[in-house]
């Protein structure tokens, strides 16, 4: 749902640099021809990914 609701409207993401690299990053196989339902839970998992790997950057940092 948080595809549907963060990643997908422009004013969700508009500000937001995550959000931005996140809707790039499905919008290249989405142009390729990739179903739709498979794109949204390989962008669900490398964003949580993605998520993940930058919290633990913070966290190793202070």
């Amino acid at each position: 749902q948080w595809i549907y609701t963060s990643v997908q409207p422009m004013q969700s993401r508009k500000n937001h640099p995550i959000l931005c690299e996140i809707h790039e990053w499905m919008n290249r196989p989405k142009l390729q021809g990739t179903p739709y339902r498979l794109l949204t839970m390989k962008t669900a998992s490398h964003a949580a990914r993605m998520l993940f790997k930058r919290l633990v950057e913070e966290l190793t940092e202070n």
